[in-house]
């Protein structure tokens, strides 16, 4: 935007809960750098966060102070934080008078935000992926309900009910797709799709 100010809080959360498992964070570390967030002020021109581990761990419905480094340490290998630590450990602003310039000590969130297009392009893959997962198994639950239907005894239809207890990946479910007459439910991709009901 013009003005440049960085986009709404619960956007930035948003898109890093769906990007998140592409980045290999884990919701408790993507829950720590929300508390960060939430420290900063909406309308500023940084984003160093100056809050204490105390403040943090308070926020984050008091984890202990081991969490939260470790934590600080995943996000800072993700390259979503950058640490700035002052001499004495402590987070503050230092002004110079004549320039008006600032020294920053603490987290700053600034490659959170220059990857924000990069997160948006994981959060879409990871939302698109999971539309797939949620049609293989749905297809893979038709073919266990069909096998069913002829032979309520069937060990690979009854296998499968139980695999899909599980968490699958789109290769686990296509692998078990593939050994599987495929069902008659789907319409052939050049089909004109079915007018929707108004």
């Amino acid at each position: 935007s013009a003005d440049n100010t960085p986009p709404e809080r619960h956007i930035v959360i948003d898109l890093l809960r769906k990007a998140a498992p592409r980045l290999g964070l884990k919701p408790p570390v993507v829950a720590t750098l929300e508390a960060m967030l939430s420290c900063l002020a909406p309308k500023r021109n940084h984003h160093t966060v100056f809050a204490s581990n105390a403040t943090l761990a308070f926020r984050r419905n008091g984890i202990s102070d081991r969490t939260l480094r470790r934590h600080v340490v995943q996000l800072l290998e993700c390259g979503l934080l950058a640490r700035h630590d002052s001499p004495n450990r402590k987070r503050y602003t230092r002004r110079n008078p004549q320039d008006g310039q600032a020294l920053r000590f603490g987290f700053d969130l600034t490659p959170l935000f220059a990857r924000l297009q990069e997160l948006a392009q994981l959060a879409a893959a990871a939302a698109q992926e999971q539309e797939k997962l949620a049609y293989l198994r749905c297809k893979l639950r038709a073919a266990a309900h069909q096998m069913l239907t002829t032979d309520p005894e069937s060990p690979r239809a009854l296998a499968i009910a139980t695999l899909l207890r599980r968490k699958l990946s789109v290769t686990e479910c296509e692998s078990l797709l593939a050994g599987l007459d495929t069902i008659q439910a789907e319409a052939p991709a050049d089909a004109p799709p079915l007018p929707q009901a108004a």
